[in-house]
């Protein structure tokens, strides 16, 4: 790995969609990644106060790098934040997967094949928790089947802030009304969890179009629910079934 230099803080005119790339494009993407682990992993790395405390020091912010990362998004990219992942330091690993998870276009993730397999590997021995929970958020920027079977079985995950990661962003990963984003969204709609429990309602009437007499008894049941939101969700989704409830 480089030694990092230290970028400057971007000024106000150079915003997302390639600008940050543009303006980091004198430093190696090994000079950037060596930035971000000096820098370390920030509980709100997007935040304008991580920005707005970092260029108060002339500095480009942990989020600022992350995102130029994102946009060049070359093989130079992936073959340096490849090693993160075996890295000893959770905080590290995690590093690794914030960079590899949103390399290329939305929709055509993930852009090298060797990701899969790396991934996989990872889920497989990793024990950490706050690295796994980077690890279900990462599969929910991918798309295809093997991206829906990993979060299905991370929805069985006894970790309720992995299950909400399932529970909000498992349609991203594939057709809305795949059955196994169904079966997910239908189990997790009688989590423990209000929060998991919305989330899933919540696409019943946003993005799941299914109309059958499980959904349906899925969406009665949750009119009940202690939760507001989970019972307006649900009279919302039976609203748009054709099914006429009050909140």
């Amino acid at each position: 790995m480089a030694v990092a230099t230290i970028p400057p803080a971007p000024p106000p005119t150079v915003k997302r969609h390639g600008e940050l790339n543009a303006f980091f494009a004198d430093f190696s993407s090994d000079a950037l990644i060596a930035r971000l682990m000096e820098i370390g992993l920030e509980d709100d790395y997007y935040s304008h106060e991580a920005k707005h405390l970092a260029h108060a020091r002339g500095e480009a912010s942990f989020g600022e790098i992350l995102v130029a990362l994102h946009e060049r998004s070359t093989r130079d990219v992936f073959d340096a934040a490849v090693p993160l992942l075996t890295n000893a330091d959770p905080s590290v690993r995690i590093i690794g997967i914030l960079i590899l998870r949103e390399l290329g276009t939305w929709g055509e993730r993930p852009l090298f094949p060797e990701h899969w397999e790396l991934f996989r590997e990872l889920v497989a021995l990793e024990s950490d928790l706050a690295v796994v929970r980077a690890l279900a958020s990462a599969y929910s920027f991918m798309s295809g089947s093997e991206a829906v079977d990993m979060m299905v079985e991370f929805s069985r995950h006894s970790d309720y802030e992995i299950r909400s990661a399932v529970a909000f962003s498992i349609c991203n990963c594939g057709p809305m009304n795949d059955p196994r984003i169904v079966e997910v969204q239908l189990a997790l709609a009688g989590d423990d969890d209000a929060d998991v429990r919305g989330s899933a309602v919540y696409d019943f009437m946003e993005n799941i179009t299914l109309d059958n007499q499980i959904v349906r008894d899925m969406l009665f049941t949750a009119l009940n629910d202690e939760d507001e939101k989970v019972r307006e969700y649900a009279t919302r989704a039976l609203n748009a079934r054709g099914i006429s409830v009050e909140a």
